[in-house]
């Protein structure tokens, strides 16, 4: 009895020592601890990698082709994904949200328009605040993202993301 008691300890240390550390570092904090000029951003973002290299407003000669900023998809990233607000790779990588508008400023101010279509849906998504400045309204429309908007009052309109396809319009 002595002997599985003893055993179960050592296990039970052994598990707290080398296992539930490295189970937790997997996560948290993951965007604090590895310097943007040591990793490859696409190893933890294939998604957003595959996504903004099959655009060809985020890469020069087409998609698949050079960074449109900087020499490298991390330099890229960091242009607007890194802390202090300025271009320098020696800093923390961290998971800093930018507004779409700040490089597609021209966007918000169509959008703000008195007769612009998507007036109200941004307007709507900028005051809900779950997205950084109405960057919700963006994303609805302008990635994989799926969703579905019914307008309002309701006109027999609907438009799926998922599927590309509008809905029944009324003649």
């Amino acid at each position: 009895m002595k002997n599985k008691t003893l055993v179960l300890m050592v296990a039970v240390v052994c598990i707290g020592l080398f296992v539930l550390p490295e189970a937790l570092a997997l996560f948290t904090g993951m965007h604090r601890y590895v310097a943007a000029n040591r990793t490859d951003c696409t190893k933890c973002h294939p998604a957003e990698a595959a996504e903004l290299s099959a655009s060809p407003y985020h890469w020069r000669g087409g998609p698949g082709g050079v960074p449109r900023w900087g020499a490298t998809v991390n330099d890229a990233c960091l242009r607007c994904h890194q802390v202090a607000g300025e271009f320098n790779r020696t800093i923390q990588h961290s998971a800093v949200t930018i507004r779409c508008a700040i490089c597609h400023a021209h966007v918000s101010v169509e959008l703000m328009n008195a007769t612009e279509a998507h007036r109200r849906f941004y307007i709507n998504a900028t005051a809900a605040g779950i997205q950084r400045a109405g960057n919700e309204a963006c994303i609805a429309c302008h990635t994989m993202v799926g969703f579905n908007y019914t307008p309002r009052p309701p006109i027999n309109l609907t438009y799926s993301a998922i599927t590309g396809a509008f809905g029944t319009i009324p003649r």
